[in-house]
């Protein structure tokens, strides 16, 4: 039986992960707009999906949980590639928009984003079921 119980400090333990996420979100573009003084874009963007693989290789390595290469083969796969690509370019844009506004105008867009993208995903869906 699943035990969902929540202890006294449960909420407080949630709060503070949110708080905490909040606020790496929030100082990412000011460490990007620094680390753009050193490296360029894609170097940047290099290094942050290195360390982020790296680490999920090892938590899927160790709880033995890797995919299976044959998945790369099918139709998924060519799809796991795009995407994985334009995710990607999305990066290296974001980060090189920093090189022409400041941070606190791209932290305003990152939250536009998602907005923006379903949006465009509702007029895409549209022309399609139009067209």
């Amino acid at each position: 039986m699943n035990n969902t119980s929540l202890s006294p400090n449960d909420h407080w333990y949630g709060f503070f992960l949110s708080l905490l996420t909040a606020f790496l979100w929030g100082i990412l573009p000011v460490f990007l707009k620094l680390s753009l003084e050193m490296m360029d874009p894609v170097t940047i963007t290099l290094y942050r999906f290195l360390v982020a693989g790296i680490f999920v290789f090892l938590m899927l390595f160790q709880s033995r949980a890797l995919p299976q290469l044959r998945v790369f083969k099918s139709r998924k796969g060519f799809s796991l590639v795009l995407v994985s690509v334009l995710l990607v370019v999305n990066y290296v844009a974001n980060v090189k928009g920093l090189e022409y506004i400041n941070p606190e105008s791209s932290q305003v867009l990152m939250q536009l984003a998602p907005f923006l993208l379903m949006l465009g995903g509702i007029v895409f869906f549209l022309n399609a079921l139009v067209g």
